[in-house]
């Protein structure tokens, strides 16, 4: 799918703004030079990747002062990494209004968990059952 391409304001909205992401200028910066500097960028990265990045802030080589991700931009950094992949997987395009936090990702990243709630209590009640069939 052909990705949109944000104007620099809504990349920087995306990114800083309260309501949104919330990461400071200097965090911005540093993600840029860990590979994410665009809202396409978040495609690429997942849990562990991400995980390395907030690593890479908080334990810079060569006695670089240590930067705080806080956590509330992390968890709305980790639900946009999957809205992205799924608006992507889907074929929905990446626009501006697609990764709102308040009106879009915040109910993306209920319902994804709920989701992810479901799969694993069927797994357990799957392998109970196979359990239970083969006592």
């Amino acid at each position: 799918m052909t990705k949109m391409i944000f104007t620099t304001v809504q990349t920087e909205t995306f990114f800083q703004k309260a309501t949104q992401m919330a990461i400071p200028s200097i965090i911005v910066t540093q993600i840029a030079i860990e590979g994410i500097a665009t809202v396409n960028n978040l495609e690429d990265f997942g849990k562990d990747e991400l995980d390395q990045v907030v690593s890479n802030l908080q334990h810079p080589p060569g006695g670089v002062v240590a930067l705080t991700f806080g956590a509330k931009s992390q968890k709305r950094f980790f639900v946009a990494t999957k809205l992205v992949k799924y608006n992507d997987m889907v074929r929905r395009r990446q626009i501006a209004g697609n990764i709102q936090w308040n009106s879009v990702m915040c109910d993306f990243g209920e319902q994804w968990k709920a989701r992810e709630e479901r799969k694993k209590k069927k797994a357990i009640l799957k392998r109970q059952k196979s359990q239970k069939n083969s006592l």
